[in-house]
């Protein structure tokens, strides 16, 4: 597995560089191996080109059985990860989107369940951020929800209630 960042979202401490991300990215290896004993590779990018990490990526290819892009800003992060999943044969995740949502997901089947709701209407809020919300808001309509009501409360402002059509 290759953990793959150009820096320029790490940890809430933003654009701090390729080489200044490189413990987060061993870090993140640390718990592949622990978690899953998966091996990984952490690759730093030097470059805030996200056509540049698209390129790496694609050449490393063969090497790897999987990609986590990992801490990198949006909106660069959506066209990373969807030219990937277009141009390869392998796995491609970025964490921040999809780590958040499956991890937001556990939660609340957890919650439903401990309050006698499970797979009931539920509730469930988020923090409307870029890069976590549509992936988490897609992934709190699937596991096992009969409503497709969501009400989305913003980490800063109003919220809303939204009608959300299965896929």
């Amino acid at each position: 597995m290759a953990v793959v960042t150009n820096g320029t979202a790490v940890l809430g401490l933003g654009d701090i560089g390729a080489l200044a991300g490189k413990p987060v990215m061993e870090g993140k290896g640390v718990l592949f191996k622990r978690f899953g004993d998966v091996d990984v590779f952490d690759i730093e990018v030097n470059s805030h080109d996200p056509d540049d990490v698209i390129k790496v990526c694609q050449l490393l290819e063969p090497t790897f059985g999987g990609i986590n892009l990992e801490d990198i800003k949006a909106p660069e992060c959506f066209y990373i990860e969807e030219t990937l999943k277009k141009t390869m044969q392998i796995p491609v995740f970025h964490d921040d989107q999809h780590g958040t949502a499956i991890i937001s997901g556990a939660a609340l089947l957890n919650a439903l369940e401990v309050a006698n709701k499970k797979n009931r209407p539920g509730t469930g809020g988020d923090q409307w951020r870029w890069r976590r919300g549509d992936c988490l808001r897609r992934a709190l309509r699937s596991p096992g929800r009969k409503t497709r009501k969501h009400h989305v409360v913003r980490y800063q402002g109003s919220g809303f209630t939204t009608d959300v059509p299965r896929e």
